[in-house]
C-alpha cells in the first residue's frame, strides 16, 4: 500500500509502467532517480507469483515465515528434479544431480530474496509438466498430455523462468513415441504464442534496463551484452562456477581458466564414457535441451537471473556423467578430476551467496536503525553519494519493513564509486564534483542503460530541490548544483552520505566551502 503506483496483488512485479504519469509518481518519491529514461518501464509478467508475494505480506508476516515459504519451494524443485531424473536415468543420476544442485549458490537468491523466489515456483512447477509430458510421449494416456500442458501453463504465470526448462518435453529423447512428441511440440509451441499474447495485453515489458534488455524493444542492445550474457550462462552450464562478466571480480580470470579446464574434461569423459546407449542418448539431451533451452530464453529476456536454470541443466549433466560415466581409464581420471573442481566451487559459491545476502540484509535492518533517531518522518532524505542498491531505491522501503516510521521522500542525488566534492554555493545551494562520474556503475544502468548520459544543462526536480547538470562528456556527468527550498539547516532536509562504514548524516560546510566525500562502501555482488 506504500508504492506511489498503487499495484494489484497480482501485479506487485510492475516495477515501474511506461506511461508518463506512472513515472511521474515514482520519481516525486524518489523511486526512481532523476537520471532515469524517459521512456523506462520495467514490467514483469509474474501474475501468481505476485499473489504469493502478497499472500507473504498479509498472511504470513514475518519476514521469517516468508523465508520458510521460500525453503518450501527449494524442496519442492529438488524433489521434481529427483523424481523426473529416476525414472529417465536411474537412482544414481537422480541422486547426484539433486546434490549438486542443493549445494549450487544460484539458489541462494532466491532463498534470500523474497521477489525472486518466483524462479523456484517456476522451474519447480515446469519439471513437473515435463514429467507428465514424456509420460504422455512414452505411455499416450491423454490425460497426461492435459496435466503437463496445464501445469507448464501455470508455470509461465509464475514467471518466464519455466521456459529454461519446459523445452526438455520437446527436445530430450525418448526410446519411443515419436509420433506422440510431434503433439507435445505442437502443444508447447501453442502456449508459447498464448504466453507472447498475454504477456502483451498485460503491459508487460522492458525498456533503458541492461538486466532486462529484449530483443524485440533494443535489439542493438540486445546484440552489445548478449555474447557476455551467453559467456556466463554457458559457464554456469558446464562448470558452475557462476563467471558474471558483468560484475567483474579478481578472482574472475582464475574463474574463466577452472571453465576453460572444466568444458575439456566434461568434453573427455564423454567422449570416451563407456555407457549404454539409452544413458549416451540421455546425456545428449541433456547437453542440447539445456543450451537450446537457455539460448532461446536468454536472448528472448536476457535476465541475468535465469542462472538457475543453467545450473539446473548442469547438474542433471553432471549427474548423469557421475552415474554412468566411465569407470576406468583416462575418462574416469577426468570424471574425477571434473567432480573435484565442481563440488568445492559450488559449494563455496552457496557459502559466499548466502554470506553476501546475510550481510546486506544485516547493514539494510541496521542502517536503519543507525538513521532512526536522525531522520523523522517529516524530513526529506537526500542521499548525495549512494553505493548500494538499498540506498538508491529500497532506503525507505527497508525502513518500512523494519516497522520504523517512512519519510517524505527519498531521493538519490548521485551514484558514483569515485570520490565526489561537496561545495556549498549558498544557504540552499550546494554543487557535486568528481572526476569520474555522478551516474555510473551498474546501479545507474538499471535506470538508463543504451541512452545517452544527461546533458549540460538538463534540469530535474528532485524532491524539494531543482537539480541542473552544469559538466558532462559523452559517457559521465561531472557537475551538478542543487537548489533546495529550504535551507540546508532546516530540519527538514536530511543529507546523507556514504562512506566506507556506510551511510551517516551528512552536515554541510559553511556557505563558500567544501568537503571531499570518499569513495562510498561497496559489498561484493551477489549473483541476480
Amino acid at each position: 500500500g506504500t508504492h506511489p503506483g498503487r499495484r494489484a496483488p497480482w501485479d506487485y512485479y510492475a516495477f515501474a509502467r511506461g506511461t508518463a504519469a506512472d513515472r511521474a509518481a515514482l520519481r516525486a518519491e524518489g523511486t526512481l532517480p532523476w537520471w532515469t529514461a524517459d521512456d523506462y518501464q520495467l514490467v514483469m509478467f509474474r501474475p501468481l507469483a505476485s499473489l504469493l508475494v502478497a499472500v507473504d505480506h498479509a498472511a504470513l508476516r514475518h519476514w521469517s515465515v516468508a523465508r520458510l515459504h521460500s525453503m518450501a519451494w527449494v524442496v519442492a524443485l529438488l524433489l521434481a528434479l529427483a523424481s523426473l531424473l529416476r525414472r529417465r536415468v536411474g537412482e544414481g543420476a537422480a541422486l547426484a544431480a539433486t546434490g549438486l544442485l542443493a549445494l549450487d549458490d544460484a539458489l541462494t537468491t532466491p532463498l534470500a530474496w523474497h521477489a525472486n523466489r518466483c524462479a523456484l515456483e517456476a522451474i519447480t512447477l515446469g519439471l513437473v509438466s515435463v514429467h507428465a509430458l514424456l509420460r504422455f510421449v512414452e505411455q499416450g494416456r491423454r490425460r497426461d498430455l492435459a496435466l503437463g500442458l496445464g501445469l507448464a501453463a501455470v508455470a509461465c504465470l509464475f514467471g518466464e523462468y519455466a521456459w529454461t526448462i519446459l523445452p526438455a518435453a520437446a527436445l530430450f529423447p525418448t526410446a519411443e513415441g515419436v509420433a506422440r512428441r510431434r503433439g507435445v511440440r505442437l502443444g508447447l509451441l501453442g502456449l508459447a504464442v498464448a504466453y507472447a499474447w498475454a504477456r502483451g495485453d498485460f503491459g508487460a515489458g522492458v525498456r533503458g534496463c541492461v538486466l532486462y534488455p529484449e530483443l524485440s524493444r533494443e535489439p542493438l542492445l540486445m546484440l552489445f551484452v548478449l555474447p557476455r550474457v551467453w559467456g556466463a550462462m554457458l559457464a554456469d552450464f558446464f562448470s558452475g562456477i557462476g563467471v558474471e562478466a558483468r560484475q567483474p571480480d579478481p578472482s574472475t580470470r582464475l574463474r574463466e581458466l577452472l571453465l576453460v579446464v572444466s568444458m575439456a574434461l566434461v568434453a573427455v569423459s564423454w567422449r570416451r564414457a563407456e555407457a549404454t546407449p539409452a544413458v549416451r542418448q540421455a546425456l545428449r539431451g541433456a547437453l542440447f535441451a539445456g543450451i537450446a533451452s537457455m539460448a532461446v530464453v536468454s536472448t528472448a529476456w536476457l535476465s541475468a537471473r535465469l542462472m538457475l536454470g543453467a545450473s539446473l541443466w548442469s547438474a542433471m549433466l553432471l549427474g548423469v556423467l557421475v552415474a554412468r560415466g566411465p569407470r576406468r581409464g583416462i575418462g574416469a581420471v577426468a570424471l574425477a578430476a571434473l567432480l573435484a573442481l565442481h563440488v568445492p566451487l559450488r559449494a563455496w559459491g552457496t557459502w559466499q551467496g548466502a554470506r553476501i545476502h546475510l550481510r546486506a540484509t544485516r547493514d539494510a535492518w541496521r542502517g536503519a536503525d543507525t538513521l532512526l533517531p536522525e531522520v523523522t518522518p517529516e524530513s526529506t532524505v537526500y542521499v548525495l553519494n549512494a553505493a548500494e542498491p538499498e540506498e538508491v531505491y529500497f532506503g525507505r522501503y527497508t525502513r518500512l519493513a523494519r516497522g520504523l516510521p517512512g519519510v517524505r521522500g527519498w531521493f538519490v542525488l548521485s551514484s558514483t564509486q569515485s570520490r565526489v566534492h561537496v561545495f556549498r554555493e549558498g544557504p540552499r545551494t550546494l554543487s557535486l564534483v568528481t572526476t569520474g562520474g555522478l551516474v555510473e556503475g551498474l546501479t545507474p544502468r538499471f535506470f538508463r542503460s543504451g541512452r545517452p548520459m544527461p546533458t549540460v544543462g538538463m534540469r530535474a526536480r528532485v524532491g524539494d530541490a531543482k537539480l541542473s547538470v552544469l559538466a558532462a562528456t559523452s559517457t559521465a556527468v561531472q557537475r551538478v548544483r542543487v537548489e533546495f527550498d529550504l535551507d540546508l539547516d532546516d530540519p527538514a532536509v536530511a543529507l546523507l552520505a556514504s562512506g566506507p562504514s556506510g551511510l551517516r548524516r551528512f552536515t554541510p560546510p559553511e556557505v563558500g566551502a567544501s568537503l571531499e566525500l570518499p569513495a562510498p562502501r561497496r559489498s561484493p555482488a551477489p549473483r541476480p
